[in-house]
Order: C-alpha cells, then structure tokens, then sequence
C-alpha cells in the first residue's frame, strides 16, 4: 500500500507522537508499503529533494529516515505560540496544493493530531475519496492542564468535541493506544471503530543491566522520562525523593523538556534532591535506563506511556501513579508497583520499600521485562497494518461516486403535523435502559405485547379496515432485521405490530412522544426507544440497537421522519434506519401502506381511503461497497422498491 502520514511534526523526535509515527512508518515500510509524510517543514529546508518523473513528489524532501516528505508551513498561535515553543512542539497548516499531491499518491492516510493540518487534510480526503483513519494521542487534558484547567470537566469535555469536530467524526477508524483511550471516546459519545493497539516497544529496548560509572557508584538512581509539564508531575517525584528514608543516596534522573523545567529546578534545589535534568537522545537514553535502579511514572495523565514501557522493557521496576485519566497502570503486575496520584508520601513509602529489597526488585524486572515482550513494536505495526486495510475496504464514497437522488434520500425532514398534548418534557438520560432484558422486564413486555396485539388487530382491522398481505417474506429473515416503513396514519405502529407478529420489536420514536398525557407509558411498555437529542445519548441508543438485532429483535424506523397522515407518494429518506443495518450487518424490510379508494357501502362509513400493509421481500446491503457508499446505496434502492409497490399496487411481493 501507498502510505500517507499526517503529523504535524516529524523530522524532530521530541515527543511520543512524533516517536510513533516514525517507528511506525520505519516498520510499515521494511513489510514492503511505501509511506509518505505531510509535515510541517521547510520546503528549502536542507535535504535530497525527490526528483524523477513522478509529479506526485514534486516539492518534497527527504528525512533523515529516508521518508519522503510533503512539506507544510508552520502554524503560529497568537498569544499561545510561546507555550507551543516551550513544550518543543511545532504546528502545521495545509499547503493545499502539496496536500493534493500528496493525497493523489497515497491509497489511505493516517492522521496523527486533530489540529489545523488534520482538518484540512481530512476534509481534503473526503472530497478526493481516499480512504482515511486516525489516531488519538492527543489527551485533552495534555492541553487543558497547559493552561492550568486539566480538572476541568466542562472545559475537557469542549475540547473532546472540538477534537471530534475537527477530525474523528470524519474517519471510521481510530487507533486508540489504550483502552482508557478507548473508553473515555465512547464515554464522549465517539461513533467510530475503535482499534485498541499499543504504540509499542522497540527491539532495542530489552533487558539490560549495566554497571554504574565511578560518580554513581554507591548512589540509587530514579529516573522519570516525560515532557516537562503540569500533568507529568515531575514535581511529585522531587517531592517523593526528598521525603524518602534514602534521599541522601538518591540520585534523580528526569529526563526531558518543557515549560517547567526552570520551576522543577528551582523546587529540586530548595528540597535539597540531587536532580539531572536534559533531554536525552534514544541511545543515551538506553543507557541511563541500563544504570537505573527504580524508574517513576508520576503522571496524572497518559494515553499510555512510551518512556514506561521502555523502562520496564529494560527490566526496571515502575512505581506508577494509579491516576484514573492515565493508561500507565495498566502495566503494574501489582500494588507495589502503584502509589497514589499525586501523592508524594505514598510514592516516598513505595520508593523506599523497593530501594530495601535488591532481590525481590531483581526478581520483579525480569517479570516485568517479560511482560514486555508482548509490546513489541512487529506486532503492533501488523494490528495497526489491519485497521489500515480494513479501511480501505470500508472506505467512503470511491472518487466520482455520484450521491443518490436527493428527491429520494435527503437530510430534509418536514415537521409534524399531528400534534398530541404533551405534559412536562422528556429528555433521555445517560444510560437510558434502551432494551428493557431484564427478566421481570421481558416478561411484562410479552404480557403487554399480547395486549397490544388484540388492541392492534382491533384498532386497525375491525375500526380502520387495514389489510396486512405478504407475512411470508418475514420467514426468508433468519434473526434480527430493520423493517421500514412509509408514515402516513397515527396507527400505522399498530400496523406494524401485525405484520411482526411473534418477534420482539423496538419501535424508534421522538422523545416527545415519551411526555404524552397518556400515551407515553404505553408507549414505553409496547418497547419504544427514544431519539436522542445528545449525542452521548444517541451513540448509546445505536450500540443498544445493534445489540438488539445481534439477539434477532427487530428494530421499526419511519425514514420519512414526519408523521403526515395520508400523503400522497413517497416522501425522501433519512438514512439512519439503513446506517443501523449496515452496521448491524442485517437486512432492511421494506412495507408499504397503500391508500385505494373505498368502494360501495364502505364509502358512507369511512371518509377515508382503504389502507393496506404489504410486506416487501428484504433488502442487503451491497457488500462490496465501502459502509458509508453501502448506507447511502441501500436507502437509494429501498426508497425505489417502496416507490415501484407504492405505484404499482404493493405488487412487490
């Protein structure tokens, strides 16, 4: 595959993205893809300018990894722009004609940060039909804590949705480098595929233990690796070291760089704690690790922890703050190896018992060492090789795919005209019990369905005079399906109920209705789910449909949207009843209620026309369409069955 990668920097190693994109990129290409980056960098900038016939690569220069480069301007953040220095980061916008070129090349792109260079570039994509995926390293509160508002949850949850705003809602697939990360996105109401993959450990990084230089002889040395900022809490572990039984042997190595090295500083000398500071390249790095006797994870916040994965790789033990916004203790093999976030006393206690016991903290790094090995990067590079796969085979709309009819597929929905008293309001709350499974619950459901069923038989056959034709369609349906229908009678549900007879069915209704005077309990006890407003909400009620449809329940949406009693004609879709499906990976049932005028003494007792229900053969998705290409066909071709019986007398049996 052709490779495109999408970060805002990547020539300098200073930071755990950057770090992963290029290990990354350096694996994907020794399995035979060629990869590509769009980065900020200086198109002048000293290199092996790409040269040859291929316009593709026109502009780009060349890493000191041999990665052909795109380059993109830097983007400079007014008022901002000095913490962006100090936290050795730099920024990039979209040069918009090297992106084209860039995304003319490539046959998927991954996108690493969701700042101005990923939306341009997303959107970009979108338009072009390259199939696109992206990563989440980027915690909010990385960016939250900056400006002192990491315990925000107000704030946290803004930036989570600008994130989302700016790239996720525009991929399918997100690699997610833990599963906290994985958690907190559908705990933030994020609808895509979620690929749990660690970032992964390098080869390099193994077992290895080396005698001390003549000046460290004697001493105890702890180290912690990070950027220097709020949210790594280097300040716990001076605080930690300086309250230790031993702090006169300890030598701390925190290595790294940020806005608060001059206060960390400042705060190690006024504590008396011996402290080296400095960035560390990767060789240098390995041996200090080799050298170091217990290493420190005092993080209140981590998708997942690079620098403690190399360490314990290398067989150290790590005392890791047990903080619930970090993924790191999920690396802990016990409670020894975790103390309390934020809490310089509990590490001191910690540090001090593993600085006494040299062999159990022998024995522990050759545990921990083999916990490793199932980090490794090969392996992580051939999971993140499927989720690239897997989304290009999903992709969206292939280039010059035409959208469908906008007269039979549109995101125009008419308004109600039916309108019922409501008392008070509705608004579905977090964790809404959508499915009602439980045993009392199901129990009271078929009670009330078989009184429902007589109700509906009642209400729509001896008052209206309904006829219910083509129920042998449904024995073709083996499990769960989304039947459809077009909404043209305040009864049409009991309608419904007739044709799907026998199997446990959720009817997909506006909260509104869940506040009628009267109707709502009914409503709820027949095993309607309401439409939520938000969307955490909203996301819940998809993955409780699906779920529903796995355990073969039927699902009945009105695509029309609006209840317009008696409408001519066939009224355009909305496609959410056939994104369920698709994603379900179930049929559509199409149903047609058919108006015919009434005929002989049925004329003097009903004003209105004869309604008939007939029940279509099902519809699949074409699976040899990318999913959003699938949902869009799937409404266009459902809209024109229902039409076809529409004009032709329900004759689509």
């Amino acid at each position: 595959m052709r490779i495109l990668f999408v970060v805002d920097q990547y020539l300098h190693s200073n930071n755990g993205t950057t770090i992963t994109a290029r290990r990354f990129a350096r694996e994907l290409m020794a399995r035979g893809h060629e990869v590509r980056v769009a980065c900020q960098a200086d198109a002048l900038a000293p290199g092996d300018a790409a040269t040859g016939a291929d316009p593709t690569a026109a502009g780009c220069v060349r890493a000191d990894d041999g990665v052909l480069v795109y380059p993109q301007p830097e983007l400079r953040i007014p008022v901002f722009q000095g913490l962006v220095d100090r936290q050795g980061m730099t920024l990039a916008r979209a040069d918009r004609a090297s992106m084209a070129r860039a995304l003319a090349w490539c046959d998927v792109v991954h996108f690493f940060m969701p700042f101005s260079l990923a939306h341009t570039g997303v959107l970009m994509a979108r338009q072009l039909g390259v199939p696109a995926t992206a990563a989440f390293h980027v915690q909010p509160q990385n960016l939250s804590s900056s400006v002192g508002l990491g315990r925000s949850r107000r704030f946290n949850d803004m930036l989570f949705r600008a994130f989302d705003w700016s790239l996720y809602r525009h991929v399918d697939h997100v690699h997610c480098p833990s599963n906290m990360i994985a958690g907190q996105l559908r705990e933030h109401g994020y609808a895509n595929t979620l690929h749990v993959i660690s970032n992964g450990i390098e080869d390099s990084f193994c077992y290895r233990r080396e005698p001390k230089p003549a000046e460290l002889a004697g001493r105890v040395v702890v180290a912690m690796v990070g950027r220097y900022s709020r949210e790594k809490r280097q300040d716990v572990v001076i605080r930690g070291v300086a309250a230790s039984r031993h702090r006169e042997k300890i030598v701390l190595v925190l290595a790294g760089q940020g806005p608060t090295e001059r206060r960390l500083r400042r705060l190690a000398a006024r504590l008396g704690v011996d402290a080296r500071f400095g960035f560390m390249p990767q060789p240098r790095l390995r041996d200090v690790l080799a050298q170091t006797d217990v290493y420190v994870h005092a993080s209140d916040m981590e998708a997942e922890a690079m620098s403690c994965m190399e360490a314990f790789a290398t067989g150290l033990v790590p005392i890791i703050a047990d903080s619930p916004l970090s993924a790191t203790p999920q690396f802990a093999l016990d409670d020894r190896s975790l103390f309390a976030a934020g809490d310089p006393q509990d590490l001191a206690r910690h540090l001090d018992w593993w600085i006494e016991h040299p062999r159990e903290r022998e024995r522990m790094g050759h545990a921990y060492a083999q916990e490793a090995e199932g980090y490794r990067i090969g392996a992580c590079v051939d999971r993140f090789e499927r989720m690239l796969r897997q989304a290009v085979a999903n992709a969206p709309a292939p280039r010059g795919t035409l959208p469908p009819d906008p007269s039979h597929v549109s995101d125009e929905r008419p308004a109600h005209v039916v309108h019922m008293r409501h008392w008070g309001s509705f608004t579905t709350p977090d964790g809404y019990d959508y499915l009602r499974l439980g045993r009392g619950a199901t129990a009271g459901y078929w009670a009330f369905r078989a009184v429902l069923d007589i109700a509906a038989w009642l209400a729509t056959r001896v008052v209206l005079g309904v006829r219910v034709r083509g129920r042998r369609n449904l024995q073709a349906v083996r499990g769960g399906f989304v039947s459809v229908s077009n909404h043209v009678q305040t009864l049409d549900c009991g309608m419904a109920l007739r044709a799907l007879r026998g199997r446990r069915t959720y009817f997909v209704s506006l909260e509104e209705n869940f506040a009628l005077a009267w109707v709502g309990g009914i409503v709820r006890l027949a095993g309607a789910v309401p439409v939520p407003r938000r969307p955490r909400q909203f996301v819940q009620q998809v993955r409780a449909l699906t779920q529903a449809l796995a355990r073969g329940s039927v699902v009945h949406v009105y695509p029309e949207g609006a209840l317009l009693p008696y409408v001519d004609g066939l009224r355009p879709f909305a496609t959410g009843a056939f994104h369920l499906a698709v994603r379900a990976g179930v049929p559509v049932v199409p149903m047609v209620i058919r108006q015919t005028p009434r005929r002989g003494p049925g004329r003097l007792l009903h004003r209105r026309p004869r309604l008939t229900l007939t029940v279509l053969p099902p519809l699949w998705a074409d699976p040899a369409l990318p999913r959003a290409q699938a949902v869009l066909e799937l409404a266009d071709r459902c809209w024109r069955v229902m039409d076809r019986a529409l004009r032709q007398g329900g004759d689509g049996l």
